[in-house]
Parts: C-alpha cells; structure tokens; sequence
C-alpha cells in the first residue's frame, strides 16, 4: 500500500534474484506511482509483467495483470488470448479469470454474456464487488433501473460506492 516506502525497501535490497515474483511486485508499484503519467505506469507494468510470464508462463496473477491492462488500453484481442493463457494455467477456473473474462465481454459489448460471467463470480463468492460491479455497469448500460436499484445495496461496501450512489 505505501509505494514509496516499498520503493526504498526493493531499492535496498540490492541485485534482485531472477524471480517472476519481483516483476510482479515492480509491476504494481508502477502501476501505483502517482509521480509517473499512467500511460508510462501501464508501459512499465507490462513490460514488468511481460517479464514475469517468461520466468513463470503458469503464473495466473501476472497473465490476469497482463489481460486486465490489455483491457484498459482497449487490446481487447491480446486480453482474450491472456484470459486462455490463465484459463489453461489453473484448474478449476476461479472467479479472478472469470472477472477478466467478464471485463472483456464488457469491452466486446457482449452484456450478456458479461452478466453471465459475473453471476458465475458470484455463485463462487457471494458479494465479490468485481462481479457486483459488472453487473452493475451493464444493467445501466441496459437502463435497467430496477437492478441497479436492488445492487445498490450489495455494492455498498465497494470502492467508490458514494460516488456511485450519488450518480445514480
């Protein structure tokens, strides 16, 4: 949580050990550095991340990292192809890869098929706020107000909830 305070500590260490583990780690403080444009943050994540897969390629956390950004940067094809990767990684399938799953079905405007994913979140985890919060953003993509009413409630204890509530 304290970017700059496990900056210095990673500094300190010195010479790391080729691990996919200290890409991982390099690829979140980029992503959460806040003196660096989030596009240069992303670019330095990938890469990090990039890194990571080739020392582990069963590493399910960097090729969900990997996917989620390709998301963001609307590489929704390369998502797809990160998504399989982590599908084929572990077995059974948990709700993390179904929550990229989901996210690029959001990206694709396939709703359905976004709702599916995320009710198949939450069969695995009641009240996941990554599934609550897709279900959220497509029943107001759809209009649907009577389902967003009844997920307000559910995602009360998400982040942004306020912010949400209120625009609602």
């Amino acid at each position: 949580r304290d970017v700059d305070g496990a900056r210095r500590l990673v500094a300190a260490l010195g010479p790391l050990p080729p691990a996919a583990a200290w890409n991982i780690l390099s690829a979140e403080l980029a992503l959460r550095d806040r003196s660096l444009p989030t596009k240069v943050g992303q670019g330095r994540a990938t890469r990090d991340l990039e890194v990571a897969v080739e020392r582990d390629p069963r590493n399910t956390g960097a090729l969900l990292a990997r996917g989620l950004l390709a998301v963001n940067d609307q590489r929704v094809d390369q998502a797809v192809a990160l998504a399989a990767k982590a599908r084929a990684a572990h077995a059974p399938v948990g709700t993390q890869v179904l929550g990229l799953d989901s996210r690029i079905a959001l990206a694709q405007g396939v709703d359905a098929q976004a709702d599916t994913l995320a009710r198949q979140s939450l069969d695995q985890i009641s009240g996941l706020c990554e599934a609550l919060l897709v279900r959220y953003d497509v029943a107001r993509r759809r209009d649907a107000v009577a389902t967003t009413d009844s997920l307000l409630d559910p995602i009360s204890t998400c982040p942004g909830e306020q912010l949400r509530r209120v625009t609602h």
